[in-house]
């Protein structure tokens, strides 16, 4: 390359300039940033994958499948064939979350891709923990600004044995909760933006489409508005959270409305043909007594499974309601459970999986409150206490200790926090290991696959069938376990539909224990029989004979054979016969009449 050649070349290319002490500052904080970034990814990844691990463990086999489990899954299926619901739907619950497992159980290939329908179920409900799980790391995070804090919080949540118990079941309240947790993330991090402020409403109004208690959150989160937003735009910002919130929540009145299910048959707007109705069904369901469960006695069963949890929630509600006044941003943190818990204590019914929705609020108080605390002691406390020194008594102090009091507080405060942190942790490590062996090891719904099993082998396809919720989809469904390799049963109706809907305990029973060839019974039909007077089963199993019976140490199903009048000239298709002819597997047909009930075959 010649002299002309090189002067023809950009400045660049012969004589790169030299980078400046700027550039070069702003490039190691770059760097710094990124190594930072990576360190709390992996940090939290590994936290999270800790807490996967521990809920999948013994996913499939403990607790035992939940009744109200059976319901949501078979909704699931129902909504995948074009209806709302198995049966009548009475307005016991909004669709979406049942929606929300139909599809998923079609994106990883059916109903029985991890087993039996409900195991696809949970599934599900895990990826929704692990993401609930992570929006409490983040929203931790965003008002502490602490990843020590974050992560004592996320541990708090992901690994209370409350949590692995509940968190595993196919529930509407996890999935709310997941909702929940969004609408609460975007809210904190929203910093005035209204792109936050939309999509936090968006997620609180599909919390209440997955389970309607999620409006009780709905004051708490209008304040919170209020309370991130700037003094100029908080009108504005809380008009649009609660205009696209409402919108979301009226649409589940719209629906009910536009189907004239909303005003109860025989008043001025509900018409006079029979029909369900959501406003009986909700004052129904207002109006049912403690005997399903007291707060006071699922409070005590909570305690013996957490106790360290809710003590130390209930300590920290109090502590961060005091913090508050200084630091009002963090102050809809201990409001949301507060106003949870004051729902529950209202004298109605409260069932054990109440406790889902509390659990990320606890976690978040817990390590937000300790965030303070030490906040305080470190920072504020010698910041703003005068104690008189004697003179000279400063340079007798020992050299380590003028060292240490030159350190930033914001460091020393770094360092406790990360201290004290991996001190509870270490702690809590054994505690939890301990309180969760039934968790980890214990096989609970072993009789009830094997009662399915058995029915498949021995029944026959024509039987009339009153069974536990769980039982729906496997025997109804090619492919299920209760169907085995053969055609599914025509007819396994939930037994709290049988009880409760005209359409089913008349219109294909007819009323007559008669009717009944064989009854899945477990402790909880057996129970809600003998409670609910439930007619018909009853008159069915006191002509029924035991003829087999599954059990370990912690759970039995009974499978009983109505013996019928002239029962010894019944001569019945053989088990080939049977298989050999199809049985059609879909839904009851959906009547225009019910007599919706609390429990009503929709959840609790």
């Amino acid at each position: 390359m010649n002299a002309r050649d090189a002067l023809a070349l950009p400045p660049t290319a012969t004589h790169p300039p030299r980078m400046g002490a700027h550039a070069l500052l702003m490039r190691a904080r770059r760097a710094a940033l990124a190594r930072a970034w990576i360190f709390e990814a992996l940090l939290v990844g590994a936290l999270l994958g800790v807490g996967v691990v521990a809920h999948a463990w013994n996913l499939f086999n403990f607790p035992r499948y939940q009744g109200d489990e059976g319901v949501y899954v078979a909704a699931a299926w129902s909504v995948m064939h074009g209806n709302v619901f198995p049966y009548t739907y009475s307005y016991g619950h909004p669709p979406l979350g049942w929606a929300m497992i139909g599809v998923w159980c079609q994106l990883t290939g059916g109903f029985f891709t991890f087993g039996t329908a409900i195991n696809s179920g949970r599934v599900f409900i895990l990826f929704l923990d692990a993401l609930a799980s992570l929006f409490v790391y983040l929203t931790a995070r965003k008002l502490t600004g602490n990843i020590w804090i974050a992560l004592l919080a996320m541990a708090l949540f992901s690994l209370s044995p409350l949590s692995i118990n509940y968190q595993r079941e196919v529930l509407l309240d996890n999935i709310a909760t997941f909702w929940v947790m969004l609408a609460l993330y975007l809210l904190v991090a929203s910093e005035s933006r209204m792109r936050y402020i939309l999509g936090s409403a968006l997620a609180f109004g599909l919390a209440f489409l997955s389970k309607e208690t999620a409006v009780i959150l709905l004051p708490v989160f209008i304040y919170g508005v209020w309370l991130v937003s700037s003094k100029f735009q908080r009108r504005y910002a809380v008009v649009l959270f609660c205009y696209l919130a409402l919108a979301l929540v009226s649409s589940y009145v719209l629906l009910a409305l536009l189907k004239n299910e909303l005003f109860p048959t025989g008043t001025l707007l509900g018409g006079t043909n029979p029909h369900v109705s959501m406003i009986t069904t909700y004052l129904q369901q207002a109006g049912r007594g403690s005997n399903g469960g007291s707060f006071l006695e699922q409070w005590d069963a909570w305690r013996k499974d957490d106790g360290l949890l809710l003590l130390g929630g209930m300590v920290a509600i109090a502590g961060n309601l005091l913090v508050s006044r200084w630091q009002p941003r963090i102050r809809i943190v201990p409001l949301l459970p507060l106003i949870y818990l004051l729902f529950l204590a209202r004298g109605g019914v409260t069932f054990a999986y109440y406790i889902i929705p509390l659990l990320p609020f606890l976690a978040l108080n817990v390590a937000i409150f300790l965030y303070y605390a030490l906040r305080f002691i470190i920072i504020w406390l010698p910041e703003h206490t005068r104690m008189p020194q004697r003179a000279g008594q400063w340079l007798s102090a020992p050299p380590w200790a003028r060292r240490l009091a030159s350190v930033p507080r914001a460091r020393v405060l770094q360092a406790a926090l990360l201290l004290v942190v991996v001190g509870i942790l270490t702690v809590l490590a054994p505690y939890e290991a301990r309180m969760n062996t039934k968790n980890l090891t214990a096989n609970e719904t072993g009789p009830q696959i094997q009662a399915m099993e058995w029915m498949s082998a021995h029944v026959p396809r024509s039987a009339m069938i009153i069974a536990n919720h769980y039982n729906y989809v496997d025997m109804r469904t090619p492919g299920g376990i209760g169907a085995g390799n053969g055609a599914p049963f025509a007819h396994v109706e939930m037994y709290w539909v049988v009880a409760t809907d005209p359409a089913v305990g008349t219109g294909i029973f007819h009323n007559d224990w008669n009717n009944v060839d064989y009854i899945m019974a477990d402790s909880d039909l057996l129970t809600d029989a003998k409670n609910f007077n439930m007619t018909l089963i009853l008159n069915a199993l006191d002509h029924a004979t035991l003829i087999k019976k599954f059990q370990n140490k912690l759970f039995w199903v009974a499978i009983y054979q109505v013996q019928h009048i002239g029962a010894n000239d019944l001569t019945q298709p053989t088990i080939a016969e049977q298989i050999s002819r199809p049985a059609s597997a879909t839904p009851a047909a959906q009547p225009t009449t019910a007599t919706p009930h609390g429990g009503s075959g929709q959840g609790g």
